[in-house]
This record gives C-alpha cells, structure tokens and sequence, in this order.
C-alpha cells in the first residue's frame, strides 16, 4: 500500500533527536527536503511503541477537538506535526485494515464539513500518503510530508465528552440526524485507538500569514496577493486534474512559510483512487470545482478580516469606502475577482442547514473565474 510506515530504524539513544548531525545542505531544495524527510521518517520508526506514546505525552499542548486533537514534537530546533486521529473499533476490524470504503455508509453531503467530522480515519491517512507522495515525486511540491504514522493508544486523549454532545445536537437540529451519522459521531466518541500522523511542521496558516501582509505597507500587501493566488492556483490546478477534492480548502487549512503554500488538514478529502460507491464517484466528478470555489470565498473572509471593525465579511464587503481606505489596490481587486464566489458558498451553506442538506451544488460560472 502506498502509505505503509515506514520500517526502517535507527542507531542511537531511543530519546535523543533525528540524526540531525548527519543532514547535508544540499543546492537543490527539492532533494534537501526530501533527505531531512528520510531521516526524520527512520527515527520516528525506529522508536518503540512505548517511547512514541510517551513522546506524544509530553508534547507541546495543541488543538483537541472530536475529529482529533493536533499537536508538535520538539527536538531542538526541529519541529514535527502530529495529528491524533480517532480510530473508531469499526475501523480497527481487520478486514477493515486501512480501507478507504465508507465504512459508515455516511450521505455524500456529509462531505461538506457542515457538522461533519469527516469519513473516517484511513481515508484520512490516504489522503495524507497521496499528498506526500506527490512532494516525493516532484509532482507537486505544496503538501505537507508524512514522515509517519502509527496506531497507538494514549491515556487521557479521548474524545471531549461535551463537544461529543455537541456534535449530536447539531446533526439533529440541522436535520443530519441519521442513523448512519449518529453511528459514526457515537463510535467516535467510545475510540480508544489513534492514527498518529506525523508531518513537517510549518509555523503559519495561511489566514493568518495574509491578514499580516495586509496590514503592512502597500508593497508587502500586494505582494502577498500575487504571492497567494500563485501558489493557490498551482495547487488548486493539479488536484483538479488528479481526480482529487480536499473539500476544506480555506485559508486556515492552507500552511505557509513564506516561499511555498502547503494545503494540510485532508479530513473531508476525496480521491478517485478511494474505494468509493457509484454515487460517491459521481459525487466526486460533480465537485471538480468545488475547492476553486472555496478557496475563493475563503480569500474575501480572510481580506475582510485584515478591515477594521466588528461586522461580518459581507458588510465589509458592500463597504466600498472602508475598502479603498484600507487595503491596496491589489486587495480590492481581489475582493471583486472572489466576490460572486463568496456570496455564492454563503448562500449554499444556508441552504444545506436550513432547507435542503441535498442542495445541488451548482456554482455560477463568474464564481469560477
């Protein structure tokens, strides 16, 4: 399988750092990526299972949440993203062993991460091994490495029993209370095993990194414009054309540090190569456009947040006279560019919550521009 861990080892204190000492820098930044990549793959899977989960233990406190808790391994300089995935005892089954089925048999609208916690935990885990293996190949740079991953079973990191209620709340007054939802929400809530991703580490999301440019003078500003939209466009490109949706591809999902974007967090993500049911696949080629479209609308919030003042992104969106006193050119001209494809996803989510959860999703083509 394409996303087997990794089984080398390691020589060396069980506790001490990847054999950092050894990295060469390398005039091609492809393959000194790829070369950190292997010896922070080898140690992680030189340790026993004891040691990692005490690792984990003593990592720096992160995000805990339903769909999973996230947070960093520290060596030194060195940072590694974890992300701690919810194994439910359905997906532990052996025969069941690192499939990509819907398990669950959750409705195709579940996909749109309205009260979603995603599909499962291996299709998660694809999706990672997919991303990573396009960086590998020089397909496409812009993911994240999996340096890793493993089952382990930790104390004290299961999930939030409120936030488990909260969950179930929702789906049923937003009408997802079926029963294949509620099974999933429920066998989420009594896992005792997690899919442990471990993946390079990158210090900003994309959100936040925009909202500082634009606050800056004018030239960082419309740098990072140019900056984002092309990079995104790279991105967004390549998976359309590889049969891949991501299904959450907001700013707050998308990593950066600078010289690159890194599109993360693959919990809702769909790919051709999944083991998917006819109307799944037909789901799948009706949403090609789907994270183009999203990302857009992800861009007007994201400028909108960088105004001044408390109301939402579409008043500061009607407010021409709080753009142009506020942001660059560059800025307002993306605003435009996004505008229909905002107001567009808005609108579509409010109709998934309030009248129809199998609303056709059915964008006009100037959001699509």
């Amino acid at each position: 399988m394409p996303y087997a861990a990794p089984a080398a080892r390691t020589a060396g204190h069980p506790c001490g750092p990847p054999v950092r000492r050894r990295l060469r820098i390398d005039s091609n930044p492809h393959i000194a990526r790829l070369r950190k990549h292997s010896e922070v793959s080898s140690y992680l899977a030189g340790l026993d299972d004891e040691t990692l989960a005490g690792l984990l233990q003593r990592s720096s406190a992160g995000k805990d949440g339903f769909g999973g808790r996230t947070t960093q391994l520290a060596f030194g300089k060195l940072r590694i993203f974890c992300k701690l995935i919810p194994l439910t005892i359905l997906e532990a089954q052996p025969e069941n062993y690192k499939s990509t089925a819907n398990l669950f048999r959750l409705p195709s609208y579940y996909q749109y991460g309205i009260g979603s916690v995603g599909f499962g935990a291996w299709r998660e885990l694809a999706a990672h091994a997919l991303a990573s293996d396009w960086v590998a190949s020089g397909k496409q740079e812009q993911f994240p490495l999996l340096h890793h991953w493993r089952i382990v079973k930790l104390p004290g990191v299961a999930s939030v029993e409120s936030e488990a209620d909260d969950y179930l709340t929702h789906a049923a007054a937003h009408g997802n209370d079926e029963s294949a939802i509620r099974e999933r929400l429920v066998s989420l809530r009594a896992s005792a095993s997690h899919i442990a991703i471990f993946s390079e580490y990158f210090p900003k999301t994309l959100s936040d990194w925009l909202v500082e440019e634009l606050q800056k003078d004018t030239q960082s500003a419309s740098t990072a414009i140019w900056f984002t939209e092309e990079r995104a466009r790279a991105v967004l490109d390549f998976m359309r054309r590889a049969n891949f949706v991501h299904f959450d591809a907001h700013l707050s999902n998308i990593l950066t540090d600078g010289n690159r974007l890194y599109f993360a967090d693959f919990g809702l993500a769909l790919h051709d190569s999944f083991e998917l049911t006819h109307d799944e696949r037909s789901f799948l080629s009706n949403h090609s456009e789907y994270d183009k479209v999203r990302f857009a609308a992800s861009m007007v919030h994201t400028i909108c947040r960088a105004m001044p003042g408390e109301e939402g992104w579409s008043q500061k969106l009607s407010n021409a006279d709080l753009q142009a006193k506020s942001l660059p050119l560059a800025a307002t001209a993306a605003l435009q560019r996004y505008a229909v494809a905002a107001k567009y996803m808005g609108q579509f989510a409010q109709a998934l919550i309030n009248t129809n959860r199998h609303a056709a999703f059915a964008p006009p083509p100037e959001a699509l521009r």
